[in-house]
């Protein structure tokens, strides 16, 4: 009987208890580093200056970020950027930054955005 127990215990403990822990810390390990709590804000203010920097150079459009996410998969290094045109908040854009390759930004927008005229 006790030896029934303890083996209920044993397979008990490898079953339930060492994949949820395995996977806690396989999560906490592989978060890209730029994604951690103490370098988010400057990950943050980054992925916006060259956003901005992007759509003025690009496109030249002035924009303003409303709203700026990262990715949940691990090892993908992609930051999710949406915003409006300066002055006009019914021009929505869209942007993807890829902070694992020195911050490239791809425009994502599903409309054609307009350049300001100058």
């Amino acid at each position: 009987m006790k030896r029934n127990l303890l083996r209920y215990g044993v397979v008990f403990f490898a079953f339930l208890i060492v994949p949820p822990l395995f996977m806690y810390i396989g999560m906490n390990r592989f978060t890209p580093k730029e994604f951690l709590e103490e370098e988010w804000p400057k990950t943050k203010i980054t992925a916006e200056l060259v956003t901005i920097g992007y759509f003025k150079k690009e496109k030249n459009l002035d924009v303003v970020i409303d709203k700026m996410t990262f990715s949940t998969d691990f090892f993908i290094h992609e930051i999710y950027i949406n915003g409006h045109i300066a002055g006009n908040e019914q021009q929505k854009i869209s942007a993807t930054v890829n902070s694992g390759e020195k911050y490239t930004v791809e425009d994502t927008s599903k409309i054609k955005l307009k350049p300001k005229s100058s």
